[in-house]
């Protein structure tokens, strides 16, 4: 069953019980999940893509963490199916998400959009410790011991 776009965040707003939850005039909703903002996206049929910013790639050693960040996306073992991009305007690193909204309701995408904000969070609070960046060795780190790392 096809579900439009409205009729989904008519569903979000239902379920999240905020009735004036609204796409704005670039098909998109904005969402305050705690501290994190995460941009709903609308614009392509049937699709709606999550998107959150995580924060500023670490001064200190941008290549280690960067290289931690693409080890972190290997199969999306620490990304739960997610994407981290780099925003070059100002450094940011962005974490986004695609979700087909035929296979969604209000509640369904509430729980995406939770597990979602639970990876960014991690990812977050790992990029102003004192591990960014550190996390990789010479020899290479797996997907599944970096994972671990970002679950302490």
């Amino acid at each position: 069953m096809h579900v439009s776009h409205k009729s989904l965040v008519d569903r979000l707003a239902e379920t999240l019980s905020i009735p004036e939850l609204e796409m704005d005039d670039q098909h998109r909703v904005l969402l305050q999940v705690g501290e994190r903002t995460v941009s709903l996206e609308f614009e392509h049929a049937p699709l709606v893509i999550l998107l959150t910013p995580l924060g500023k790639v670490p001064s200190a050693d941008p290549e280690s963490a960067l290289r931690t960040v693409l080890v972190g996306q290997l199969g999306w073992a620490c990304t739960d199916g997610a994407t981290i991009g780099l925003d070059p305007s100002d450094n940011q690193l962005v974490m986004t998400r695609r979700l087909v909204t035929t296979e969604l309701n209000g509640p369904t995408l509430l729980e995406h959009i939770g597990d979602f904000c639970e990876v960014a969070d991690r990812w977050s609070k790992w990029l102003v410790s004192e591990n960014a960046g550190k996390l990789t060795s010479s020899d290479g780190e797996t997907a599944d011991s970096l994972a671990n790392a970002l679950r302490v």
